[in-house]
């Protein structure tokens, strides 16, 4: 113990950097291929949905984060297949267009990159974004 406190925000903002810094130092084409990657996802859900991601949010930062650490899981071969089927019926019924939206980037994915990201991350991308869409539709309310 230190003494020192921190937010729970921080330490999970520390806890991201250690986890990544322990793993192998990616070369400038790994980085290049991970962006493009994440952007190709990003761009497909925006076109299935009809949106432009505002990328100044917390809510885009934590979708681009966790894309991050998805797509980097499934290059190591990590398993991250855990989502109660529960929770992956309730994120279809109840968000079907942005759960369709992951499902097209996650194929998109596929075919350019042939990396499969389990049916589980679409149900936790889905949450990113419907979070993102929340704040779209907050601002678009703040300014009618």
């Amino acid at each position: 113990m230190t003494g020192t406190s921190m937010s729970e925000d921080e330490a999970g903002f520390i806890a991201l950097h250690l986890y990544t810094a322990r793993n192998k130092h990616p070369s400038v084409e790994e980085t290049m291929n991970l962006t493009e990657a994440i952007h190709l996802m990003v761009e497909v859900c925006e076109e299935s949905l009809g949106v432009t991601f505002p990328t100044d949010t917390v809510a885009y930062q934590g979708l681009i984060t966790h894309l991050n650490i998805a797509i980097k899981t499934v290059i190591q071969q990590e398993d991250i297949s855990s989502t109660p089927s529960e929770m992956v019926q309730m994120i279809k019924k109840g968000y079907p267009e942005v759960y369709q939206s992951t499902q097209a980037a996650t194929e998109a994915l596929k075919k350019e990159y042939g990396l499969l990201l389990p049916e589980d991350e679409n149900v936790y991308i889905s949450m990113h974004i419907q979070r993102i869409l929340v704040r779209i539709k907050e601002e678009e309310n703040n300014h009618a």
